[in-house]
C-alpha cells in the first residue's frame, strides 16, 4: 500500500470526513472607505514589530507627498474609535497602509493569499497584493488622489456628498430609489444590505426618510459621493495622475467588484472605474464560489472594521458543511485587534495543518478517489465552538532550581544561551547543568539561572504549540519570565533586570523565611497578634493552607515553638533574607532607581500581579515590580482570579512542578474569584491596604443589588455620599421626571436631573422653579438628588442660583479648568456643608470628555485664586484657611463610552501622586452587566454613571429563576433589533425586552432576516424600568416565585 492509500486507511480520526472538499483556497478581502477609525490596529502597531515596521516604511512615503505623518493622525492622542475620522487626506492613505502592513505581517507568519478581492479603495489594495502595482506606487497614487479630491472640493469643482448604508429588503430599496431618483446605489454587500451615494442634500433627505420608515441605517464617515456620477468631475485629473505609475499583469487571481469579473491586467481606466462604479460585492463573491472547483474558499477579512467578514457570513452563512468556517476577520472595531489577529492566524494555520496532514495531501499515485471531508473532527481546535481548553502559563520562582535544569534547551537556543553567559560573566549552561562551584542555590545566581531556563522553555513551548495564550502568571521571580512572554521586554533586558534584582536581594541579611502548613492567612495573622509578635510578615499566600512567613531570625525561632505546640507545621527555608517583607524596603528603593531608565512595551497578554492578584496595568508596572520585593505573593488570589476567568488548564513553564501542585490544590479546595467585587484586606504585618477579590453571590433581592457594592471603592463611594449603591442615574433636559427622582432616591441612588441653562429659562423663572423643586427633595437616609448643569459664560449667576436653592449635589459639564467663580462656589458650598449631618451636602461633580482634562481638577484649590478672593473680601479668613486644604471637587465623571482602560489607569496615577485628595472617579455610559462592572472595578473606578442599563440576561446578576422567566416570556414582550451603530461593520442583532413602541416598530422591520443564532438576549431597562424591577423584586421575590404576568408588568409598565 502506498503512502497515500495507507493514510486513507488509517484516517478514521482525522479531519477527513464527508462534507467539504480541500484544499483550502485563501481569499484575502480588503475594505475601503468606511472601514476606518481612529486607533485602528493600535495594539498590533505597539506589539508586533513586522506590522510596525511596515507602517513606518509606508508612512515615510505618505509624508513625502502629504507633508504630514499619517501614523501620527491615526494614533492621535485623545482620539477614540468613536470620534469622527473623515478627512480624506488621512483616511485614504491610512486604509491602504493598515491593510498592506497586515499583509506583510501575515507573510511573516507564512500565510499568503491564493486570490484577492476588494471593495472600493480596497480594490486598489487587492491589485497591489496581486502584483499589478507596487506598494510604494499604490500609496503614492492614493495620496495623490486624496489631495486631488481636497483640491477640487476647495475650488468648488467637486460637490460635497455622502453615503449611507441600510438594512432593507429589495422592495424597500426600490421604494427609496423611487422617492429619491437623485440617489445612486453605491453597493450591494448582501441581499439585505445596500449602500446609497449622492449629494449631501439628498443623503440628508434619504436619512430622514429612513428614520420615518424605521429602517436601520448608518451614515458612512465620508464627505464625497463615491461610486456615483457625482464623483465624475474628478475623472480626467484622476486618470492623468494614475497614469504616472506603472501597472501590469496579476500574479494572483484578482476579482473585481467594479466589473464582477476575474481580471488579467489592470490599467488607469479600471482604477477610475473602481472609484465611480457601484460595489457589486455579493455578485463577485458568487463568482468566486462558482470558480472554486476542487478547492474550498476561506475568506480572510483584512479590513480594520471586520465588516466584509460580516457581509460574507450574511451572504453565504457562517459555516460550510461539517462546520468549516466560511470567513474570518483579523481586526474588528469591536475587539482588541491583537487578540482578533492571533485567533485568526491560529485558525488559518490549523486549517492548513489539518489538510497537510490528511490522507488526501499525502504523496503517492493520484488514482485514489478524491474524498469529501471537513473539519468536524477537529472543530474544537480550529474555530472554537466547544473551544479547546482555556490555558494559562505559570512560571515558578526561587526554590524550583535544580542541577540539570534546561538540559534540552541550551543547544536548541544557542544564541540566547551565549547572550546570557556574556551578560552574566560566566557560563549559564555550566551553572545549570553542573554547578561546579555550588553556586546555584545562592540568590544572585539562582535568579538569573531560573529566569533563563523559564524564558527558553517558553520559547520552546511557543514553537511547539500553536495555541493562543491569553493569561500568564509567575511566582515571585517567575513574574519576570511571564513579562518576557508578554513581550514587555526582550530576553536580554529581562536578564539584566533579574541579575540586578538577585544581587540586591542577596545583599539583604536581616532574617530568613519559613513555610507554615495547615493555617489560613487570617488565622495565622491572628495567632501572631495574639502572641504579640509584630516583627513577622506573611510573605507568600500560596494555597488555602500553605503560607510563607518572613522576619528576623530570633522572632522566627520563637514562633517555631508556638506553631509546633499547636496544629501547624513549621518548615524553615534555607534563604539568607526575609524576602517579600517590610525588611526589603531599603533595597526596593535601590531597585526603583535601577528600573527608572528602562522603557517597557505594553503587555500583549494578561499578566497577573503578585502584589494584587489582579492583572498588571502598563502604567503601574514598574511600581508593582518594586512593591513586589516587600509585599506578600498573592498566589492563591492569582489562581482564583484565573479560575474566575474560566481558565481550566495551567501549564508550568520551568523546572519542577511546584506551581502545578499548588494550583491543583487551589482548584480542588477553592471557589473562583468573580470579577466585580472586592474587599479591603490588611497586608499582614503592615498598615498598608491592598484590594483583593471575593466571590460574588447572586443578589437575592433582584437587579437593584447588581449595583450593591462588592468592591472596596464602591463601598467607600456609597458611604461618602450616603447612598445604597455606587451608581448614578441621569435624566436629560428633555426628560424632566420628578417621580423618577423620588423613586431613585428611595432606592438609594444618586440621581442627577439635567436642567436647561438658557437665558429664556432664567428670564421666565422656569429654571428657578425646577431648581426649587429639586432642592426641596434633597436627600433621605439612602439616596441623593442632584442637578446636572452645563457651564455658561455667566457662571457667577449660575453658581449663585445653585447656592440659593441648596442642592445636594451638582454635576458640572463644559468647564475645562478651575475658574474664579468655580473656586468661589467650591469654597462657599464646601464651607457650608462641612458640619452637615447629611453626607451629600453640597458635593461637586465635574464631568469631563477628555481624560487629559482630569489633571486640572485632581488637585487642591489654586492658592493664587484663593488669595485673590480673600483680598477682594468675597471669602473671609476662616473660609480662606479652610479652603487651603480641600480638593477642587468631590468627584470626576469621565465620559468613557469606549471604556478606555489605559486612560483610566493614567488617572489612577494621580491618585498615587495625591493620596490626600481622595477625589472619586466614575465612568459614564450605558452599562452592560457584567463586563462593564469587570472593566470598571479592574481600573479601580469608584462609581458608574448611566442613563440606561443593558443586562445580558444569560450572564447578568439576576437570579437564575428571573433569567428563566425572562427567557420563557412570550413574543409579545420580546423584540429583535440589530445594533444600528454597527450595521456597516456587520454588527450582530440584539434581543430587547422593552416598553418602547419605537423600538418595537423598528424591530418589526428587521425581524424577518434574523436567525436564532443572531439573537443574544439582552434586557434593556430605562431608569424607570430599572427602578421598577429593583423595588418590585425587593417586595415580591424574596418570599415567592414571580409569575410571568407579574414580571412582565414590572418590566414593561414601570411603577
Amino acid at each position: 500500500m502506498n503512502v497515500r492509500t495507507d493514510a486513507l486507511a488509517r484516517d478514521t480520526a482525522s479531519p477527513l470526513n464527508q462534507g467539504m472538499v480541500y484544499p483550502l483556497h485563501r481569499v484575502f478581502m480588503f475594505g475601503g472607505q468606511g472601514c476606518h477609525y481612529y486607533q485602528m490596529a493600535s495594539h498590533l502597531f505597539l506589539t508586533h514589530s513586522t506590522f510596525r515596521e511596515a507602517m513606518l516604511r509606508l508612512d515615510l512615503i505618505g509624508q513625502r507627498i502629504l507633508g504630514k505623518s499619517v501614523i501620527a493622525e491615526i494614533y492621535r492622542k485623545g482620539k477614540s474609535r468613536s470620534d469622527d475620522f473623515s478627512s480624506i487626506t488621512f483616511t485614504h492613505p491610512s486604509i491602504v497602509m493598515v491593510q498592506l502592513a497586515l499583509v506583510s505581517t501575515l507573510a511573516a507568519e507564512g500565510i499568503t493569499a491564493d486570490s484577492v478581492i476588494g471593495t472600493s479603495l480596497g480594490e486598489f489594495i487587492a491589485a497591489c497584493v496581486a502584483g499589478a502595482i507596487s506598494d510604494t506606487d499604490l500609496l503614492a497614487a492614493i495620496c495623490d488622489q486624496a489631495l486631488l479630491i481636497e483640491q477640487f472640493a476647495g475650488q468648488g469643482k467637486l460637490p460635497k456628498g455622502g453615503m449611507l448604508s441600510a438594512l432593507i429588503t429589495p422592495d424597500e430599496r426600490d421604494a427609496l430609489l423611487a422617492e429619491f431618483p437623485e440617489v445612486a446605489v453605491a453597493g450591494v454587500h448582501h441581499s439585505r444590505h445596500v449602500t446609497f451615494s449622492g449629494d449631501t442634500w439628498v443623503i440628508d433627505a434619504l436619512e430622514k426618510s429612513c428614520q420615518q420608515r424605521a429602517f436601520l441605517y448608518q451614515r458612512i464617515a465620508v464627505d464625497y459621493a463615491f461610486h456615483s456620477p457625482a464623483i465624475r468631475p474628478l475623472k480626467a485629473a484622476s486618470l492623468a495622475s494614475i497614469k504616472k505609475y506603472t501597472t501590469g499583469a496579476f500574479t494572483l487571481p484578482f476579482y473585481s467588484c467594479a466589473t464582477v469579473a476575474r481580471c488579467r491586467v489592470i490599467d488607469a481606466e479600471h482604477f477610475w472605474g473602481i472609484v465611480e462604479s457601484p460595489i457589486n460585492f455579493a455578485d463577485t463573491i458568487d463568482l468566486i464560489e462558482a470558480s472554486a472547483t476542487g478547492a474550498t474558499p476561506v475568506y480572510v477579512d483584512l479590513s480594520p472594521s471586520g465588516s466584509l467578514h460580516g457581509f460574507v457570513k450574511q451572504h453565504l452563512g457562517a459555516f460550510r458543511a461539517k462546520q468549516v468556517p466560511v470567513s474570518l476577520t483579523l481586526m474588528s472595531l469591536m475587539s482588541n485587534d491583537t487578540t482578533q489577529y492571533q485567533a485568526g492566524v491560529l485558525t488559518l494555520k490549523r486549517l492548513a495543518k489539518a489538510y497537510s496532514e490528511s490522507a488526501i495531501a499525502q504523496p503517492g499515485p493520484q488514482d485514489t478517489t478524491l474524498v469529501n471531508h471537513s473539519m468536524e473532527k477537529t472543530r474544537t481546535s480550529v474555530v472554537g465552538n466547544n473551544p479547546a481548553k482555556n490555558t494559562a502559563l505559570v512560571f515558578p520562582g526561587q526554590a524550583s532550581q535544580r542541577v540539570g535544569m534546561g538540559r534540552e534547551l541550551f543547544e536548541r537556543f544557542r544564541r540566547q544561551t551565549e547572550i546570557a553567559s556574556d551578560i552574566l560573566g560566566y557560563s549559564i549552561e555550566q551553572l545549570c547543568l553542573e554547578d561546579p562551584q555550588k553556586q546555584l542555590n545562592k540568590t544572585q545566581y539562582t535568579q538569573p539561572a531560573l529566569y533563563t531556563v523559564c524564558a527558553l522553555q517558553y520559547l520552546a513551548y511557543r514553537e511547539d504549540n500553536e495555541v493562543v495564550i491569553e493569561f500568564l502568571a509567575g511566582h515571585s521571580l517567575g513574574e519576570y519570565a511571564a513579562l518576557f512572554a508578554a513581550d514587555v521586554f526582550d530576553f536580554e533586558t529581562g536578564l539584566r533586570i533579574v541579575k540586578h534584582r538577585g544581587e540586591l536581594m542577596s545583599s539583604a541579611n536581616a532574617g530568613s523565611m519559613a513555610v507554615i502548613l495547615n493555617y489560613k492567612a487570617q488565622d495565622l495573622q491572628q495567632l501572631l497578634n495574639d502572641n504579640g509578635i509584630t516583627s513577622i510578615d506573611i510573605a507568600n499566600i500560596n494555597s488555602p493552607d500553605q503560607l510563607v512567613i518572613a522576619g528576623p531570625h530570633q522572632a522566627l525561632e520563637a514562633f517555631e515553638g508556638i506553631i509546633n505546640s499547636l496544629a501547624g507545621t513549621y518548615i524553615p527555608i534555607p534563604v539568607g533574607a526575609p524576602f517579600h517583607s517590610r525588611y526589603m524596603q531599603p533595597i526596593a528603593q535601590d531597585f526603583e532607581r535601577f528600573l527608572e531608565p528602562f522603557t517597557f512595551r505594553p503587555m500583549n497578554k494578561t499578566v497577573i500581579s503578585n502584589v494584587t492578584g489582579l492583572p498588571h496595568q502598563n502604567e503601574m508596572l514598574k511600581n508593582q515590580l518594586v512593591k513586589q520585593l516587600y509585599s506578600p505573593v498573592q498566589w492563591l488570589d492569582s489562581v482564583r482570579y484565573l479560575m474566575g476567568l474560566e481558565v481550566d488548564e495551567y501549564v508550568e513553564i520551568g523546572p519542577g512542578d511546584v506551581l502545578t501542585k499548588l494550583t491543583t490544590k487551589i482548584r480542588n479546595k477553592c471557589s473562583p474569584l468573580v470579577l466585580g467585587e472586592k474587599v479591603i484586606r490588611q497586608v499582614p504585618g503592615s498598615t498598608e491596604s491592598v484590594e483583593s477579590k471575593v466571590a460574588r453571590q447572586p443578589a437575592k433581592d433582584g437587579l437593584g443589588k447588581a449595583f450593591k457594592s462588592r468592591w472596596s471603592r464602591g463601598d467607600e463611594f456609597s458611604s461618602y455620599f450616603g447612598l445604597a449603591y455606587p451608581h448614578v442615574l441621569t435624566l436629560s433636559e428633555d426628560n424632566l421626571d420628578y417621580s423618577f427622582i423620588e423613586r431613585a432616591q428611595a432606592c438609594g441612588h444618586l440621581a442627577f436631573q439635567a436642567v436647561p441653562w438658557t437665558a429664556e429659562a432664567i428670564d421666565s423663572g422656569s429654571l428657578d422653579s425646577i431648581l426649587s423643586r429639586l432642592g426641596a427633595k434633597r436627600s433621605n437616609d439612602s439616596g441623593c438628588v442632584g442637578v446636572a448643569i452645563t457651564h455658561s459664560e455667566n457662571d457667577k449667576v449660575l453658581f449663585s442660583k445653585v447656592l440659593t436653592h441648596q442642592l445636594n449635589a451638582v454635576a458640572l459639564t463644559g468647564v475645562y479648568g478651575m475658574t474664579t467663580e468655580l473656586v468661589y462656589y467650591r469654597v462657599i458650598s464646601a464651607y457650608q456643608g462641612r458640619f452637615s449631618s447629611t453626607p451629600q451636602k453640597n458635593k461637586l461633580f465635574i464631568r469631563v470628555d477628555d481624560p487629559r482634562c482630569v489633571q486640572g481638577f485632581y488637585q487642591k484649590l489654586p492658592q493664587g485664586v484663593l488669595e485673590r478672593l480673600h483680598l477682594q473680601g468675597r471669602i473671609d479668613a476662616a473660609q480662606f484657611e479652610f479652603a487651603k486644604n480641600i480638593a477642587a471637587c468631590d468627584a470626576i465623571i469621565l465620559n468613557n463610552e469606549e471604556h478606555d482602560l489605559e486612560a483610566l489607569m493614567g488617572i489612577n496615577r494621580l491618585r498615587v501622586e495625591h493620596p490626600e485628595l481622595d477625589i472619586k472617579i466614575g465612568i459614564e455610559g450605558a452599562l452592560s452587566a457584567p463586563n462593564d462592572f469587570t472593566q470598571g472595578t479592574l481600573s479601580q473606578i469608584d462609581f458608574f454613571v448611566s442613563s440606561e442599563l443593558n443586562v445580558l440576561i444569560g450572564e447578568s446578576f439576576l437570579p437564575g429563576l428571573i433569567r428563566q422567566t425572562l427567557f420563557s416570556a412570550s413574543d409579545a414582550f420580546i423584540v429583535d433589533l440589530p445594533d444600528p451603530k454597527t450595521i456597516h461593520f456587520g454588527g450582530r442583532a440584539k434581543t430587547y425586552i422593552t416598553n418602547d413602541p419605537a423600538i418595537r416598530q423598528r424591530a418589526g422591520n428587521a425581524h424577518g432576516w434574523l436567525s436564532d443564532d443572531q439573537r443574544p438576549t439582552l434586557c434593556r431597562l430605562l431608569p424607570s424600568n430599572y427602578l421598577a424591577i429593583s423595588e418590585w423584586l425587593k417586595v415580591q421575590f424574596v418570599n415567592k416565585q414571580p409569575s410571568l404576568a407579574e414580571l412582565s408588568s414590572a418590566l414593561l409598565n414601570g411603577v
